[in-house]
């Protein structure tokens, strides 16, 4: 905000980029070491179904949402066609490096606009702080965020050895789960703050660049290879959810609690049939 942009943009950029790091890095990390890629892209799907059911069922429990007209009209619109693109590359049965420098391409050009529209936007607002402790604050959160995510891998491959279970399911459950907490931790702040557009700008936000800023990442370390439930059951689960958060917005100027308890008990339902 000191820089002047809008909150919104604030959370379908920054914001979602900060508290999507821990993903990244989990994914990075999983790559570098070679485990399954199961566990880099079960992060990232499982990260992004339990950003809609879990933080924002959450953050509606605190308070309804108001939705703002760009969520609904160019971001959501944005959201499934890139989760559906992420569906239809799985077919193929890899992800390559250069399908992986695609998508980073796709991010930048992502946040670029996300990036000009807020300075052009009309709902830019001033901050009092300034811009320089802002960005010092900022850049510790980071550091803050990714601490840990070696441990979260090696943790994961370890339980899903120990339980004997495959590392898909570990992924996109406890992993996803745990990489999902800043994303929870902010939109619980923001919700009790009343800055609303910070929550489904970084929820929704989050969501794109967990597919194209993430999956990009860890193809180009290393092609992504995967199991096959994770094409055949994850990705229409976490496209299923993206459908069904722009379906609620249908019609509606504010997300009422009732959607969030429906949201909470959906993901409840995905983490059994896992």
């Amino acid at each position: 905000l000191a820089a002047g942009v809008s909150p919104l943009v604030v959370g379908l950029t920054l914001v979602a980029l900060a508290t999507s790091f821990p993903e990244a890095m989990t994914s990075a990390i999983a790559q570098i070491k070679g485990v399954s890629g199961d566990v880099a892209l079960g992060n990232v799907i499982g990260s992004n179904i339990a950003n809609i059911g879990l933080v924002l069922g959450v953050a509606l429990l605190i308070c309804p949402v108001r939705i703002p007209r760009k969520i609904k009209t160019i971001e959501m619109p944005l959201l499934l066609i890139f989760s559906l693109f992420l569906g239809f590359i799985m077919l193929f049965g890899e992800i390559p490096r250069w399908m992986g420098v695609c998508f980073l391409l796709l991010a930048c050009g992502y946040l670029l606009f996300e990036w000009l529209y807020g300075k052009n936007g009309e709902e830019v607002a001033k901050s009092q702080v300034s811009l320089s402790k802002a960005v010092i604050f900022f850049c510790l959160s980071l550091i803050a965020l990714i601490l840990g995510a070696r441990g979260l891998v090696d943790g994961g491959v370890r339980l899903a050895f120990l339980l004997h279970v495959p590392e898909r399911i570990i992924a996109v459950s406890v992993v996803a789960i745990g990489t999902s907490l800043p994303e929870l931790v902010t939109v619980i702040v923001a919700a009790t703050r009343k800055k609303e557009a910070l929550i489904l700008g970084n929820v929704v936000g989050s969501n794109i660049l967990n597919i194209l800023f993430i999956v990009g990442i860890s193809a180009v370390i290393r092609p992504l290879f995967f199991t096959a439930p994770l094409l055949a059951f994850d990705i229409p689960i976490m496209v299923g959810f993206a459908g069904l958060l722009w379906i609620s917005m249908w019609k509606r100027t504010v997300l009422p609690r009732f959607v969030g308890i429906f949201y909470i008990v959906l993901y409840i339902g995905y983490l059994v049939m896992v």
